[in-house]
């Protein structure tokens, strides 16, 4: 039993030879070379006195050693010259001994990059496991179970390596494959080749038990209506590539079995296919409708909404002219009109915050402060709206000094009656203030 752990993959290798009375003889090999990390199975069949374990030894020592020292760079014809070269050396080799040529079953498997090529001739097996559905890779449109059918659908005796001294071998060279976290691919020869889709085999893929276990679980399971089991079994299993996506460039039957599908169940399994994706399909449209509305809210609640506004206030028309007139007694007037030697000190400001509803009449009625002098206090800059409108929630200096209320303003009230100022602040502009400033002494 060989068990590593790399990076990206682990795998687990075990052979139980067999006899070539019994199906052939069978061996693995595991090795890394500088273009990535390669796994080979092979098969030697013969009976009798005929054996062919030292054939066998000799194809993985050939493939060995041109994965190790021929390949200047990864390319996706590695694995597939990998099996010619091996088959040349062969062939020659028998033949300069007058030996009648042999030839045995073979995959080679590079791993490199997070990609997998691989490249195969006669009964051998590669399988990917998915965690739900076992994909049979080795499956050709021309191959089948007893042989290789020609041109005219006829089944034809399969060449295998080392029987020719040109072989060409079936390959996923057009594109790699590229696997993704969890998935297991199943490298296989002999006896145990003819289990791999049984429901026994995929529970123990299934399960948490560590790899080296599957495999020796896998190869001595006891299987019905089976001779003694034999076989060679690589089970890699990769984690932490980057793949999101599984890549097969085989499988083109979309095989489960060891037996292709009936043409009748072909349309069937590609609409269970198409109406399982329209719900997924739904299903991202729905949430990238709600992320794109989680944004749109963010952006409003951050930028645009104010919890806060601020309130203009416009002034009716028929309440910005007339202000309410004060009454004061002609003797009062006179007396309080004559000149006085000294200054009289002015009533300080009030403050007052503005409150929704507020007018300029209703201000006026209760501190009689016409609104021009108010909007041009300087201690009330900027706190006004367009054209001067009042806005709730600000707080206001009422300069009652230009009161002309005799509570509020008892030296000067006289000077900022309605009929000095006019009805709707219509005599006031800065000469009347300046004026006013020089008569008070300030």
């Amino acid at each position: 039993m060989t068990t590593k752990k790399f990076n990206t993959f682990e795998y687990a290798a075990h052979t139980e030879p067999g006899k070539s009375e019994s199906g052939g003889v069978h061996c693995q090999d595991t090795f890394e070379t500088p273009l990535g990390h390669a796994f080979v199975v092979v098969t030697g069949h013969g009976s009798g006195q005929d054996q062919p374990s030292e054939l066998c030894e000799v194809v993985l020592q050939r493939i060995r050693y041109y994965m190790e020292h021929e390949p200047e760079e990864c390319n996706a014809d590695v694995t597939k010259n990998a099996l010619i070269y091996t088959s040349g050396y062969v062939y020659q080799h028998y033949k300069k001994e007058g030996a009648a040529a042999k030839g045995v079953s073979c995959l080679c498997l590079l791993y490199s990059d997070e990609q997998v090529f691989y490249s195969w001739i006669g009964d051998v097996g590669l399988y990917l496991f998915t965690g739900k559905r076992i994909h049979w890779l080795t499956w050709n449109d021309k191959q089948s179970v007893t042989g290789i059918k020609d041109d005219l659908d006829q089944e034809t005796k399969k060449v295998l390596l080392g029987e020719q001294p040109i072989i060409e071998p079936m390959s996923n060279c057009q594109s790699a494959l590229k696997p993704v976290n969890g998935d297991k691919l199943i490298l296989s020869a002999g006896n145990v080749g003819k289990c791999i889709h049984t429901k026994a085999t995929k529970r123990i893929l299934k399960d948490s038990m560590p790899l080296q276990t599957k495999v020796t679980r896998i190869l001595r399971h006891p299987y019905p209506d089976m001779v003694p089991q034999s076989g060679a079994l690589i089970i890699l299993r990769f984690h932490a590539v980057s793949h999101k996506e599984r890549i097969m460039s085989a499988d083109k039957k979309d095989q489960v079995s060891s037996q292709p599908k009936q043409p009748e169940e072909m349309p069937r399994t590609n609409t269970n296919k198409t109406r399982k994706n329209k719900p997924v399909n739904m299903l991202k449209m729905f949430f990238l409708a709600l992320g794109l509305l989680a944004v749109f809210y963010f952006i409003y609640d951050l930028f645009i909404y104010n919890p806060h506004p601020p309130v203009s206030i416009s002034m009716p028309q028929h309440e910005a002219g007339p202000e309410e007139s004060i009454h004061v007694p002609d003797e009062v007037a006179e007396e309080l009109t004559q000149e006085v030697d000294e200054p009289v000190a002015l009533p300080g400001d009030i403050s007052y915050t503005v409150r929704s509803g507020d007018t300029w009449g209703r201000i006026y009625s209760q501190f009689s402060v016409c609104s021009w002098f108010i909007r041009n206090h300087p201690p009330n800059s900027g706190r006004f709206g367009s054209q001067g409108s009042l806005i709730a929630g600000q707080r206001l200096q009422i300069p009652v000094k230009y009161s002309g209320d005799p509570q509020l303003n008892p030296h000067y009230y006289t000077e900022f009656t309605t009929d000095k100022v006019g009805r709707g602040c219509q005599n006031v502009d800065s000469s009347f203030l300046q004026s006013f400033e020089e008569r008070a002494g300030n």
